[in-house]
């Protein structure tokens, strides 16, 4: 692992750890369910992390081509007519600076432009990322209601509206636990993602999400 960068192969390693510990004390319990979505979160992280970074260039293909192509078709049709530059007026001379200045602009333009619809494109697709792991963090912090581990021995009868109470205060410490480190799992994924892409209202979310998995620890 490189320190300095976060690696979700690391993260999943320790994702898959929890897992199991969940699973042998929890079996079948809903916090074991939202691990193997967590996980599957960090698996695409794994695989598409660095596609914010290059994923789209292709579309820029097209664009370099016609920029080298246009130029040498003007060279091929001025060597295959066999013209001579001596035989141009400074009207025409003119005509071919302003269009070549007018293609250089083109160009940029059209530059600008594809890379103005990557990175939309590629913005829209991690807030949707981020969404999902607001969504989570969400539904992790609700397991966690009446999962106090001070009403397992508390006195008073509970009403029937009561959720039910595990006896038990060490699992219920567990379960808590368990949340919290998944809950940390949770929050690094969009770090893993902003890793690669520079973007303020990104950066933000991200401080935003992980003030969420921090409180919902809480």
């Amino acid at each position: 692992m490189s320190y300095g960068a976060l690696s979700s192969r690391e993260i999943l390693e320790t994702l898959y750890r929890l897992r199991n510990r969940i699973s042998e004390r929890f079996p079948g319990c809903s916090l074991l369910k939202l691990s193997d979505q967590v996980a599957d979160l960090l698996k695409e992280a794994q695989d598409r992390s660095k596609w914010v970074k290059r994923d789209l260039s292709i579309f820029r293909i097209p664009l370099i081509a016609f920029a080298l192509i246009f130029p040498a078709l003007i060279v091929v049709s001025f060597l295959k007519l066999n013209l001579d530059i001596r035989l141009f007026s400074v009207g025409d001379i003119f005509d071919c600076i302003q269009t070549v200045i007018f293609y250089i602009l083109f160009i940029w333009a059209a530059f600008f432009y594809v890379q103005h619809l990557e990175r939309r494109k590629r913005k829209r697709k991690v807030l949707n990322i981020f969404h999902k792991v607001r969504q989570l963090a969400h539904l992790i912090e609700m397991l966690q209601l009446g999962k106090d581990p001070s009403r397992a021995d508390a006195e008073g009868k509970d009403t029937p509206s009561s959720p039910a109470r595990l006896k038990d205060v060490f699992l219920l410490s567990r379960y808590r636990a368990y949340c919290k480190e998944l809950l940390v799992i949770l929050s690094k994924i969009p770090a893993i993602y902003s890793q690669h892409f520079e973007d303020a209202e990104v950066l933000s979310l991200v401080g935003g999400l992980e003030t969420l998995c921090h409180n919902a620890q809480s």
